[in-house]
């Protein structure tokens, strides 16, 4: 069974991850869960809850052209690692979808990144920006999630 870690991004309040007591940080609208302890060698999939959010409350069934999605990054300690970006051209849609590295996998539809092996370099600061369809900014205020990941 593959671990699961959450990205936990709320504007107000608090939130429990599963059984895990995580030490939190308020800081620029982003709630970011110190130490989490990951083993060294193990997969790993990190959710980012406002694209979740966004797929789940407004493109389903469309998963396979999330047109309400223009753009999600992943940065490792500020570092652009993995993208999701599409533009309409006229009457298509272009997607790219890439990672820097061969252990990384974006995962659709929720664009979830896989880490397999997880190493002792991936200690730090993961973090996703969701950019969408201006229509929904409004609804989407929070379109930042990060966390801080501790290799074993």
């Amino acid at each position: 069974m593959l671990p699961l870690i959450t990205f936990v991004a709320f504007r107000d309040g608090a939130a429990n991850i599963g059984n895990n007591k995580h030490s939190k940080q308020q800081q620029n609208n982003l709630l970011f869960l110190e130490n989490l302890k990951i083993i060294n060698g193990t997969e790993l999939i990190l959710e980012c809850p406002p694209a979740s959010i966004l797929v789940r409350q407004h493109m389903a069934p469309d998963f396979e052209h999330p047109q309400l999605v223009r753009k999600l990054n992943w940065f490792f300690e500020g570092v652009l690692v993995a993208s999701f970006q599409q533009q309409e051209l006229g009457a298509d849609i272009e997607q790219q979808l890439w990672t820097n590295n061969e252990r990384l996998l974006l995962k659709r539809p929720f664009f979830e990144l896989r880490i397999f092996p997880v190493l002792p370099k991936d200690n730090g600061e993961w973090i996703c920006i969701l950019e969408t369809d201006p229509l929904f900014a409004e609804e989407l205020p929070l379109q930042k999630a990060g966390a801080k990941l501790l290799v074993l």
